[in-house]
């Protein structure tokens, strides 16, 4: 029965788990920083993107921030050095003290733009609304897992209690013999 088992497991959804990273810095700003903002204001972000649940999940750290953070989010559709509107208000899932932790369902779009690139990271301080520190997010490593589907799962608990009252049919048939 095991072979069955893993027989159904392999023929599951192939869903894939995707790391991706971004390093935020003052200099990937668009718009001109306060003239007192730290040269030193930086952050890391580590994510994790689920596609068969469309989730991203994320740990975003800062450090050296002009003051604390009055906002923070995902901006997207946008290469480099270009801007966009907000895709997803990481303030609001996380709240605002670092580190920020947190996820999101995405759009397809939102998806799409993410795996290309064209997502970054904006912190914004109350010295620097427009944001401070910015960073591209950037796909690292895919891993592709195999999940069984609803009905699989059925046949698995299925195979399950068969083997357990076959056990059991075993066992009380051994006392009766003895």
């Amino acid at each position: 029965m095991s072979m069955i088992a893993l027989t159904l497991l392999s023929n599951g959804i192939q869903a894939q788990l995707i790391n991706l990273t971004s390093s935020l810095d003052t200099a990937q700003e668009t718009d001109a920083l306060d003239p007192a903002t730290p040269a030193s204001a930086t952050g890391t972000a580590t994510m994790r993107f689920d596609t068969e649940t469309n989730q991203l999940s994320w740990n975003i750290s800062s450090n050296g921030l002009s003051g604390q953070a009055i906002a923070a989010h995902f901006h997207g559709p946008a290469g480099f050095g270009q801007e966009a509107g907000v895709q997803v208000n990481i303030g609001t899932i996380s709240g605002l003290q670092t580190p920020l932790v947190g996820s999101a369902a995405l759009t397809d779009a939102q998806e799409s733009d993410l795996l290309n690139g064209l997502l970054y990271i904006n912190i914004h301080t109350g010295l620097n609304p427009s944001g401070e520190i910015r960073g591209q997010v950037i796909v690292q490593q895919t891993n592709t897992i195999s999940v069984p589907t609803l009905s699989q799962w059925g046949l698995i608990s299925m195979m399950i209690v068969l083997t357990l009252l076959t056990l059991l049919q075993r066992r009380h048939h051994q006392k009766v013999h003895f």
